[in-house]
């Protein structure tokens, strides 16, 4: 969560490493304070890219673009699933662009080193129709430059193709699926959310506006949107710190994925609030919880409501916004990003 926070502590530290091909190093840089990151080049077609069943990115229109996401946050040791979804709704006619085109590159640094570029670990490509670029199914040494060994540390599937043809809340839609596991080892632990009791069965996506209405009103949903309201109220007054301690979970496995001391984000985050709520240039977004969409991860793991925490600039155009992603545990939500 807080995606303009980590965003520009990413600005502030980016980093990079590379290996030399010939002797390896004595520690893999997977395990040696990796930073990873998702790079993204997408042109003519509306997208979707999760990993781990978490979004990472998504785009409603054709404009082409050019990112690097930072992941160190989501990614595990074991099995990393990364998804990648090109959709066509009625405005296109159903239908995928012939010249849509999409390299979606698991990459990896070391955040040690600040000079030198990262190491791509896996591809999904997707270009004139064809995934043919894409990484090819094997074992990787990533001692090696992720170079392919069969005595290697680094396992990425066959590269799964579904074409997609269900609706998303609202309408129809079609495109593909392109998903890619990678298999790795990583110094992080497993990240709580991933162990979080399911939200909804199947997906949230496939969902009619009939069932998401429905679904609002069930009654633990309605407790994330009084939890959202206690947060509000608290900014309001002024208060950061009757619910700073809310984000404890978010704050302390951040400080982990980014290799800081404990309590850093969690006193980023205070400085942070306390700067907007004293600010007499910034509005918070007033808070109205009907009009106000929660959305579910694919995974089904975590949710978040659309602009929770808002504060506009009144002297110019412009706001900070802090999406907060909950997960639910034996019943009870918890901030988990």
């Amino acid at each position: 969560m807080l995606q303009k926070i980590l965003f520009a502590l990413i600005l502030f530290t980016q980093i990079g490493c590379t290996q030399n091909k010939g002797e390896p190093t004595m520690q893999s840089i997977l395990t040696h304070k990796p930073y990873f990151t998702v790079n993204i080049n997408v042109v003519n077609t509306k997208i979707v890219i999760n990993l781990n069943g978490e979004s990472i990115y998504t785009s409603f229109n054709k404009r082409p673009k050019h990112l690097v996401v930072p992941v160190n946050h989501l990614m595990i040791s074991g099995e990393n699933v990364l998804e990648v979804k090109l959709l066509a709704f009625k405005r296109d006619n159903l239908t995928l662009s012939p010249k849509a085109e999409v390299t979606v590159t698991l990459q990896v640094a070391d955040v040690e080193k600040l000079n030198t570029p990262p190491v791509a670990i896996s591809q999904i490509v997707y270009a004139k129709a064809s995934t043919i670029d894409s990484s090819i199914e094997g074992t990787y040494n990533s001692l090696y430059n992720f170079k392919a060994d069969k005595n290697g540390d680094v396992k990425i599937s066959r590269l799964l193709t579904e074409k997609l043809s269900k609706p998303r809340i609202t309408e129809e839609v079609r495109g593909i699926s392109l998903t890619q596991n990678v298999t790795l080892q990583t110094p992080f632990p497993r990240w709580s959310f991933l162990d979080s009791d399911n939200i909804v069965e199947g997906n949230f996506y496939d969902m009619n506006r009939k069932a998401y209405d429905t679904l609002r009103k069930r009654k633990d949903i309605e407790v994330v949107y009084q939890i959202h309201q206690r947060i509000y109220d608290a900014l309001q007054r002024k208060d950061v710190d009757s619910i700073i301690d809310l984000f404890d979970e978010r704050n302390q496995e951040m400080d982990i994925a980014m290799y800081e001391p404990k309590g850093y984000y969690k006193n980023l985050l205070y400085k942070r609030l306390k700067e907007d709520v004293n600010n007499n240039t910034r509005n918070m977004l007033k808070f109205i919880p009907n009009k106000r969409f929660f959305y579910i991860s694919e995974g089904g793991k975590t949710l978040y409501i659309r602009s929770a925490i808002v504060f506009n600039n009144n002297a110019k155009d412009g706001s900070t916004n802090y999406p907060v992603l909950f997960r639910k545990e034996k019943g009870k939500w918890i901030i988990t990003r």
